[in-house]
């Protein structure tokens, strides 16, 4: 299992450790960033039977801003927090309905803010996203394509600013159900540590572990050995019983050949 991230707002001037295009740890640090931007990043987990088979590849998007330098820019990212902070976050976002080629996504409404104005829905799939804007608690998407995986996140803009992204719902068209996301925590503050103009992702790795392998491998031998045991027990019972008919069968013609011959005297 290795990863790969892409970065498409990232300038030219960033550094990247490790620099290398793919890599194993689960660790990312991207610095010389400009500060007081926004990035989306995407974080690709692939293997040797993905690329055979060219599935599409799983992948976590983390998007994050830089701080501000120094002077009165820091009062204004105090005050974004504090947006964050007052604006709840979007909860029950679910698939309400399901098109031939669409989907209808619904969520609770929130309650704790009286004059919400509308709801910010983004959705991204094929590394391009489309927000759009509605003031109802649902929204239909349509002609999607079935060879693509989808993600759809939704926020509350109201007066006192943009609420904190959903957590995403995953679907594909055709596969039915929707898929739980990826990552449960992209909002949250401990997802990545972020310092002026660097950043640094950590994600843990959703391979099984060694013990797990190690119970399934076992769990097949024990069936194996319990399979052919009752086979090889079958086998000597039905060895056992045509001995027996040969046995019947011989003191039968014993029996008849006796009787012919006292009948002839």
């Amino acid at each position: 299992l290795w990863y790969r991230y892409q970065c498409p707002e990232c300038p030219v001037t960033t550094v990247a450790h490790p620099a290398e295009n793919t890599f194993t740890t689960q660790r990312l640090e991207l610095s010389s960033l400009k500060a007081g931007s926004t990035y989306t990043v995407l974080i690709f987990a692939e293997n040797k039977i993905s690329k055979i088979e060219a599935a599409i590849s799983q992948y976590a998007l983390v998007e994050f801003t830089t701080r501000q330098l120094l002077d009165v820019k820091e009062v204004s990212l105090e005050i974004y927090c504090n947006y964050r902070a007052t604006v709840p976050v979007v909860r029950g976002l679910r698939i309400e309905g399901v098109q031939e080629s669409g989907v209808t996504i619904a969520w609770k409404p929130i309650e704790i803010i009286k004059n919400e104005l509308s709801y910010e829905i983004e959705s991204f799939h094929n590394n391009s996203s489309i927000v759009v804007e509605t003031i109802r608690t649902y929204y239909t998407f349509e002609s999607l394509k079935p060879q693509f995986m989808y993600s759809f996140r939704v926020r509350v803009v109201s007066e006192y600013g943009h609420g904190a992204w959903s957590e995403p719902l995953w679907y594909q068209p055709g596969r039915g159900l929707p898929i739980g996301p990826i990552n449960d925590h992209d909002n949250d503050d401990d997802d990545y540590a972020q310092n002026n103009s660097i950043v640094d992702f950590h994600w843990s790795s959703s391979v099984p572990s060694l013990w797990i392998w190690v119970l399934l491998i076992c769990a097949f031998v024990i069936i194996v050995l319990f399979t052919l045991l009752i086979c090889l027990r079958q086998n000597q019972n039905r060895k056992r019983l045509s001995d027996c008919d040969g046995i019947d069968s011989y003191k039968n013609s014993i029996f008849i050949c006796l009787f012919f011959f006292h009948f002839k005297i």
